[in-house]
């Protein structure tokens, strides 16, 4: 109610921020030519992908001070959370191309995919409870830290009731697979087209969430399987208007 008065676009903050970003990717893409009329070609693509976030609540030290001195409860100025992040895709593809007598043009092939994520989400929080009164909680398990904001408040209890934060760790696995045709026909002006794909895909997902600073989970380690079958298909028939 009383506020105070920053800058619009720069907050003064006691955590972190940040953010990068790094991918690699590599493409190879070759051709050959079996005959006249029949072709190899191949595509193979490779990425490695990272990322890395910080960021923290939008107050500092001095501003929660400031509103514990006006009888505002304020907000927690140690929150943090990172994150971590890495994949690795692998995708290939394979196929023939051919055409023949009489209009007639074809293409067989089949990819792959393999894909591999790692999330890694540490939030940070305080161990004790946060009151008008109470100290500030804060450092780790093995350093903690109590912080009086005013010469009045309770001191921080020993030890600290509650965890620090969570550290949360999720890896997933991708595979996918697919074999697919194409036979295309032209006569005169019209031209029909027959295309036919199965795709058979396979995913796992295991989260495990532990307390901060520890090895102790707060929740059983939950893992989700999925595969599924998907075959398709499509026919086209199209008719070119003379001029």
């Amino acid at each position: 109610p009383l506020g105070y008065h920053q800058s619009r676009f720069v907050t003064p903050h006691t955590g972190k921020d940040g953010l990068r970003q790094k991918v690699q990717r590599m493409v190879l893409m070759a051709s050959y030519d079996l005959n006249d009329t029949l072709r190899l070609e191949a595509t193979t693509l490779a990425t490695d992908w990272t990322s890395s976030q910080k960021f923290a609540e939008l107050i500092d030290v001095d501003t929660a001070v400031e509103l514990r001195q006006q009888g505002q409860i304020g907000i927690w100025p140690y929150g943090q959370t990172e994150t971590d992040v890495r994949d690795r895709t692998i995708y290939q593809d394979l196929h023939l191309t051919g055409s023949g007598p009489s209009g007639f043009s074809w293409i067989v092939g089949a990819v792959a995919l393999f894909q591999r994520d790692d999330y890694h989400r540490v939030v940070v929080t305080t161990p004790c409870p946060f009151t008008l009164a109470s100290s500030f909680c804060y450092g780790t398990s093995s350093q903690p830290v109590c912080m009086q904001p005013l010469p009045n408040s309770t001191d921080c209890p020993t030890p600290f009731p509650m965890n620090y934060g969570a550290d949360s760790l999720t890896d997933q696995s991708i595979e996918s697979f697919a074999a697919y045709a194409s036979l295309e026909y032209s006569i005169g002006d019209f031209t029909l087209v027959g295309e036919g794909r199965f795709t058979y895909d396979s995913k796992e997902a295991t989260q495990g969430i532990t307390a901060l600073y520890t090895t102790t989970y707060t929740k059983i380690p939950t893992t989700f399987k999925f595969t599924a079958e998907q075959p398709s298909y499509t026919f086209t028939v199209s008719y070119d208007v003379p001029n």
